[in-house]
């Protein structure tokens, strides 16, 4: 996260991909039934920064994020 403002807030945790499956339908265990799978940006530290962020406040994220497509792709988004 930056900001051009000093980072006054250091939050320290988790970065990472949050998987969210969603189906119309009841899913009963062993089914296969359509539905949607949304990826968002999540994590304990990640959710807080961006929060703080919102409110106007300069947060720092001190994290571990894979050196792949995935962790440039959340880092970008960052």
């Amino acid at each position: 996260m930056s900001s051009s403002a000093a980072p006054n807030v250091l939050c320290i945790g988790s970065a990472l991909w949050d998987i969210i499956g969603r189906s119309p339908i009841p899913l009963p265990h062993g089914a296969d039934k359509p539905g949607r799978i949304t990826r968002l940006p999540g994590g304990v530290a990640l959710n807080i920064a961006m929060t703080l962020r919102r409110l106007g406040l300069a947060p720092a994220l001190l994290t571990a994020v894979g050196r792949d497509a995935d962790g440039d792709e959340l880092m970008a988004l960052c």
